[in-house]
């Protein structure tokens, strides 16, 4: 669990500093809202295509959240303005 407890506020941080290098204002909310949606996404894909152990429960959407805080991140990044 160490891993994960360093992964979450890491990506947290990558998000609010794509947030600020966009448009110079952070938003919690925004970054977690846009890694629920993706959350959301993803444990449906998961559960409907028959990924090993999804199911349509809460594990699989709170386990979804780990990729799609990833993802959230990649997708915040865009239009960033760079140096």
């Amino acid at each position: 669990w160490w891993m994960v407890g360093t992964f979450l506020p890491w990506m947290g941080a990558w998000i609010l500093a794509n947030q600020t290098a966009r448009n110079g204002r952070t938003s919690p909310a925004a970054g977690f809202g846009t890694a629920a949606l993706f959350a959301l996404v993803l444990g449906v894909i998961a559960a409907l295509i028959g990924f090993p152990g999804a199911r349509w429960n809460l594990a699989t959407f709170g386990v979804a959240f780990l990729p799609a805080l990833a993802l959230a991140n990649v997708f915040s990044a865009t239009g960033s303005r760079r140096g």
